[in-house]
């Protein structure tokens, strides 16, 4: 005859599994011995699993997001508020700024396009906000500065959030170059065209 014995894989979530043991010779029996054997390793097991198991979610979570913010439109990069370092960032903002690949050392002061210490002073404002975790805030906009420097304008706005258990900015920033341009074009014309006003008004 055929001998089991077996106990649950139990977690905080349910069960997740079932460890047995089988004997199909006669002889063998099963006996107290065993079933505290499989008390002992079963918790640990389940353990094992589950954390296995969440690993492979957050691999999975993570490719998921890489994916999708590779493929952003709009310039995406995670910033150290401490540092002021670079960490990552998207095709998108590499192709802003004219290259192919992250530097190691890259600082916000060095494309961003205004006073150091006035990035400074925004960077700790949107980091001493509290109850704004995972919420966008609207920077506004912004001059940037290609590695080149050529200056563009951008529109930003800030994340607060968790990455590698400490507390990071995600900012994404599009280019608004040709719109600005095209709004100064407009500011400039309508200036030209108020003073030919004015003169024609002082002529008669």
């Amino acid at each position: 005859p055929e001998l089991w014995l077996g106990l649950p894989l139990l977690t905080q979530r349910g069960c997740i599994g079932l460890l047995a043991l089988h004997y199909e010779q006669e002889q063998q029996t099963l006996c107290s011995t065993h079933q505290r054997l499989l008390s002992l390793i079963t918790p640990q097991l389940a353990a094992l699993l589950r954390s296995r198991a969440t690993e492979d979610s957050l691999s999975s979570s993570e490719a998921k997001y890489t994916a999708v913010i590779q493929q952003a439109r709009d310039a995406i990069f995670l910033l150290d508020p401490e540092t002021k370092l670079v960490i990552e960032a998207n095709g998108a903002f590499l192709d802003m700024l004219g290259c192919e690949h992250l530097p190691t050392d890259l600082l916000v002061f060095d494309f961003v396009d205004h006073d150091p210490a006035e990035v400074a002073l925004v960077i700790d404002r949107i980091c001493s906000r509290t109850g704004d975790t995972d919420k966008s805030i609207f920077v506004g906009q912004r001059k940037y500065r290609r590695l080149d420097g050529t200056v563009f304008f951008v529109e930003a706005s800030a994340t607060r959030i968790t990455y590698l258990n400490k507390v990071i900015l995600m900012i994404i920033a599009r280019d608004i170059t040709e719109r600005q341009q095209a709004l100064e074009a407009l500011q400039q014309s309508e200036r030209k065209y108020r003073r030919l006003a004015e003169n024609i008004n002082d002529a008669i």
